[in-house]
């Protein structure tokens, strides 16, 4: 358990040992006096915004899931049994379907057709509702 100090969250605030994680100029000045509207939106515009490098990111994710499906795919056909992976066209629902390759018989699908269904569903009654909204 932490020690009790007897300092009060306004103290600690006041005494400026709390510091947040604000750009330089946000917030109140060294003598305690709240920045004015214009002060802050001068502060925010000049923070240096770098860009971002979501593309590399998703290209990582993307290739990380394609090694995943892959080794799952390695790992089910030793077992004599075919791993699909499809996105569902009506809901965007990714599926996994377990098939016998000699028969093609879907031994477990999942999401079920029968979830696909109910989700189709909600999807229309949503739209209706909005629609009449």
């Amino acid at each position: 358990m932490g020690e009790i100090t007897g300092k009060t969250a306004a103290s600690v605030v006041s005494s400026g040992s709390a510091q947040l994680n604000q750009p330089p100029g946000m917030g109140t000045t060294a003598s305690g006096r709240t920045n004015t509207d214009a002060q802050v939106v001068s502060a925010a515009a000049s923070v240096d915004i770098k860009p971002s490098n979501i593309g590399q990111s998703m290209q990582q994710s993307r290739q990380a899931v394609e090694a995943a499906a892959q080794q799952m795919q390695t790992f089910v056909s030793s077992m004599g049994r075919n791993l699909n992976f499809s996105i569902d066209g009506s809901t965007g629902y990714h599926v996994v379907r377990v098939t016998n390759p000699s028969t093609g018989e879907v031994i477990r699908q999942m999401p079920s057709e029968e979830v696909l269904r109910l989700a189709h569903s909600f999807d229309q009654i949503s739209a209706l509702i909005h629609q009449k909204a």
